[in-house]
């Protein structure tokens, strides 16, 4: 029985030329300290055909919390699919949006009765709080980082700090099956990470400015060099593609990862 279920939306025209799929990257992120003391069930409506029935299955049991992410477009109404099989099927277990669109218009997504809790920014350490404030029976409303509704009106809790990227765990890969995530690229077996987050300029169309809040933080070149060695030898992974928003924020970083990748002789490219 999984306290927390997790659904990654399909994203829509992208699923279609893309395969196989990336790893759900967000999510693996969002949930990996609530990995720890909760059980954790993620369900992938790109890889699973029967992901309604899978859902269904997992709600039967009682989970504390379903949630979801999504960005504008397409995305929104697959998230939206998931959360309606959420209320069908158990309309006393909450649904809860995270991600960019919830970050940037809390009120807007909480207008949809659909959806009773939004997640703002990073979940990292949000969600162990906000499960936690579920098992326990005390008001998620003045968990850090969480906007819910009382009484018809939009509630937002502080926000809460950002993460220290270095002091986070690595990612649960035991939650999904690597081997579905990982395409051949340059003949090499490839999975996408992430070593930074945000970036330091005022772009207008760029949600950065809002959910990074105009901050770049990044994992020392160490830390990415053990994360690299992690998914070598235990996936056999040849290629790496970060997804960062700004991975050449600090070139010193990136000149120092590479150093360190051909010191130790890793020949991941």
């Amino acid at each position: 029985m999984a306290d927390l279920v997790l659904v990654q939306p399909r994203i829509g025209f992208v699923d279609e030329v893309v395969s196989p799929f990336s790893l759900p990257l967000a999510l693996l992120h969002a949930c990996s300290r609530a990995v720890s003391d909760f059980d954790v069930t993620i369900i992938d409506q790109r890889t699973d055909p029967r992901w309604e029935e899978t859902l269904q299955r997992e709600i039967a049991s009682g989970p504390l919390l379903v949630g979801s992410t999504a960005m504008a477009g397409r995305p929104v109404a697959h998230m939206l699919e998931a959360a309606s099989v959420v209320k069908k099927e158990a309309t006393d277990v909450p649904f809860a949006l995270g991600g960019v669109l919830g970050t940037m218009l809390p009120e807007l997504a909480l207008a949809d009765p659909r959806i009773d809790i939004v997640v703002r920014g990073e979940g990292e350490e949000t969600l162990p709080a906000l499960l936690a404030a579920l098992r326990d029976g005390r008001t998620v409303q003045r968990v850090a980082g969480v906007s819910t509704v009382r009484d018809g009106r939009p509630v937002h809790a502080p926000d809460r700090p950002l993460v220290v990227l270095d002091a986070q765990p690595e990612l649960p890969y035991h939650l999904v099956d690597v081997e579905r995530y990982a395409p051949i690229r340059l003949g090499r077996r490839a999975m996408i990470m992430e070593s930074s987050r945000g970036c330091p300029h005022r772009c207008a169309f760029c949600y950065n400015t809002v959910y990074n809040r105009r901050r770049w933080r990044g994992q020392s070149a160490e830390r990415m060099v053990d994360r690299v060695r992690y998914v070598s030898e235990r996936f056999g992974i040849g290629n790496v593609r970060f997804e960062d928003e700004n991975l050449f924020a600090d070139l010193g970083r990136v000149r120092r990862f590479a150093r360190l990748l051909a010191d130790e002789g890793l020949d991941v490219i």
